[in-house]
């Protein structure tokens, strides 16, 4: 590494440490110019940074980026965050953190996330530190964690607000309400848009029905204070895409938003599916043929863009490749960072402040059969539990609240012998008695049915 002050005609070194630190090919650089600076690199083993005047004490930023070439970094002074592109896991963001300029130490967490998906991060609680290890502290959870704790979507077309007391959900009837976080009492309505899909520089960015060409994407900017509509685009995507707001037979198009340098980048990833009349992951078995490979789903295809938020105009995105993650996905805790608790399945919270362990106690058929406890990630104590009719929920926790999403299922009610179809709901419940505070029906999502013959 070199640097120079005067255009060019001298150079100094400024490597210092960063060999010892086994960094591999360095592959981009950037400088942010908060206090006396930061160099910031990318390479072969992650991102590495060394603040001014000297620039020649080098340190590891950001735990529990993933082990793979970083081949394209920049930093957005307004946003303050670097947006890092990898190759083969996607883009990711990493907050600006400052360097002790006496101690050269690290004095403010920070938190990578992958943009636009899923993150493998540490808990947004924890202190700041190095590791070399990819799946070290609280990386596997259900859903991403979020860049901004108050602000994150819980589940596919459910976005959390909490700065504004509120969340926005997708409706049946296919469009888009503001509901208090609290009462569950709902602040507007809007017919303009049927999903939201982030918080963008004031603006909730929506995907709405397509009305263009097959392959446009269309997105809405409503304003979460009144829902009114501040802008609208098309985006063309390829021709093999089918941007539908909830899975389709031809397929699953998930899209997600955030915020970069004043715009809003949405981020795409469509799976098509096989047109086959078999189940996925089956086998299929011809006459005189013998067996036939797996079916499975195919590559999904992946893009982004970026949305100019005063005009609506269309543009690339450089950083790399983007890859969302269907938001629908569970994992359980990594077994270095579970809480000391009863026996059973341990999940993080969706702004990762919180820990739920799941236990089954009766058949999955019968209402309650699960019970969940919940446990401050921090310092492992119990905050409350409550019971459930299926294993695994994607939450957060305010206040003495759980507010949760219980996915389309079927159930036993008052011991009748039929099963009774359950829609998917969100529901808010308080955690020092159980009771159910307040429940709305969710547009579901998931594609039922039917499948090529």
């Amino acid at each position: 590494m070199y640097l120079t002050i005067d255009g060019g005609d001298a150079w100094l070194p400024i490597t210092g440490n960063l060999l010892s630190l086994s960094p591999g090919v360095l592959r981009s650089v950037t400088y942010n110019p908060a206090g006396n600076g930061s160099t910031v690199v990318g390479s072969d083993a992650g991102v590495y940074i060394a603040s001014g005047p000297e620039f020649s004490m080098w340190h590891r930023l950001g735990r529990g980026l993933p082990n793979v070439p970083i081949y394209h970094i920049e930093y957005s002074a307004e946003d303050e965050l670097y947006l890092l592109g990898t190759l083969g896991r996607g883009a990711w963001t990493l907050r600006s953190l400052q360097v002790h300029p006496e101690h050269n130490q690290l004095t403010m967490a920070s938190i990578p996330r992958k943009l636009y998906g899923t993150t493998l991060q540490t808990n947004a609680r924890s202190a700041a530190g190095d590791t070399n290890q990819e799946n070290h502290a609280v990386l596997s959870r259900v859903g991403p964690i979020p860049q901004n704790p108050k602000q994150f979507a819980l589940s596919s077309g459910v976005i959390v607000d909490q700065s504004r007391g509120r969340l926005y959900a997708m409706t049946p009837d296919g469009g888009v309400r503001a509901l208090n976080i609290v009462s569950g009492d709902l602040i507007w309505a809007s017919k303009e848009a049927a999903k939201p899909i982030g918080l963008a520089n004031g603006g909730l960015v929506c995907q709405a029905e397509s009305s263009g060409s097959v392959n446009d994407v269309r997105i809405v900017v409503l304003d979460p204070e009144t829902g009114k509509k501040i802008v609208s685009t098309n985006a063309g995507l390829p021709q093999s895409v089918a941007p539908s707001v909830t899975e389709t037979r031809k397929g699953n198009f998930v899209a997600s938003a955030d915020a970069f340098n004043g715009d809003a980048v949405v981020s795409w990833q469509f799976v098509r599916r096989a047109q086959q009349g078999l189940p996925p992951r089956t086998k299929g078995t011809l006459p005189g043929t013998g067996v036939a490979e797996d079916i499975g789903p195919s590559q999904p295809e992946k893009g982004a863009f970026r949305i100019d938020l005063s005009t609506g105009q269309i543009s690339p995105v450089s950083a790399g490749d983007v890859l969302p993650r269907q938001p629908n996905k569970s994992e359980s805790l990594h077994a270095n960072t579970k809480i000391l608790a009863p026996p059973g399945r341990q999940y993080l919270s969706a702004d990762g402040l919180d820990v739920l362990v799941s236990e089954q106690k009766s058949v999955k058929s019968e209402p309650g059969a699960f019970l969940m406890t919940i446990f401050d990630s921090t310092t492992g104590n119990p905050v409350g539990s409550f019971t459930s009719s299926v294993p695994i929920l994607r939450f957060f926790v305010i206040g003495s609240r759980i507010i949760y999403e219980s996915k389309r299922r079927f159930e036993r009610i008052n011991n009748e012998k039929d099963l009774v179809e359950q829609p998917r709901t969100l529901i808010a419940r308080d955690l020092a008695t159980g009771e159910e505070m307040w429940k709305v029906v969710l547009r579901d999502t998931e594609y039922t049915g039917p499948f090529p013959p």
